[in-house]
């Protein structure tokens, strides 16, 4: 059953499940859930999600790596001169997707199980974790390019998929965030 799960949650981008009942990816917790669905409400499980921004047990914040608010405004600014660009905001509050995305948002959809259309989101009250950009014109590689030099400092891009680019906390990824489980569980190398 395990390896069926780890196989179904592979296919939609990434992710492990290991025995000590733990599950890592770049989605986001409630797609993460939707999956797992059968074992989802363990008590025991533990979500690595948005690249390792986030890890949630239960309803409960373990570890966080929030993108700073500042790197996100610029990171928006930038993307002003890539208007086929979407936009998607993974949040403590599931994902926030700009209302002018809405039209194009369909292909984005598929990867969000929880989520909600903002008018603006410059103005958001909750942390963010991974600020995800699609593009499915096929330029996603010299958007990702053209961005990296720009970015300000404490964040980190990464073409995460096919049409799809990333931005986290240069300090959160999957690897850091295993190793801070680890020390959390008491679990020697």
């Amino acid at each position: 059953l395990q390896q069926l799960f780890a196989e179904e949650l592979a296919g939609i981008g990434g992710g492990a499940l290991c025995d000590f009942g733990w599950s890592a990816g770049g989605n986001q917790v409630a797609t993460m859930r939707q999956i797992l669905a059968p074992i989802a409400d363990d008590p025991d499980l533990i979500y690595i999600a948005d690249n390792g921004g986030l890890i949630m047990q239960g309803d409960r914040i373990l570890y966080e790596q929030p993108i700073p608010e500042s790197a996100l405004l610029t990171s928006l600014d930038l993307l002003r001169q890539y208007p086929q660009c979407i936009k998607v905001f993974n949040g403590s509050e599931g994902a926030l997707i700009d209302e002018s995305d809405r039209e194009r948002a369909g292909d984005a959809l598929i990867y969000l199980q929880q989520y909600r259309y903002v008018d603006d989101l410059r103005n958001h009250p909750e942390r963010i974790y991974k600020f995800a950009i699609a593009d499915f014109t096929g330029h996603i590689a010299e958007i990702c390019e053209a961005l990296k030099p720009h970015l300000p400092e404490g964040v980190r891009l990464a073409t995460s998929g096919n049409g799809w680019m990333d931005v986290t906390n240069a300090n959160a990824n999957k690897g850091l965030t295993l190793t801070w489980l680890q020390d959390y569980l008491g679990i020697t190398p």
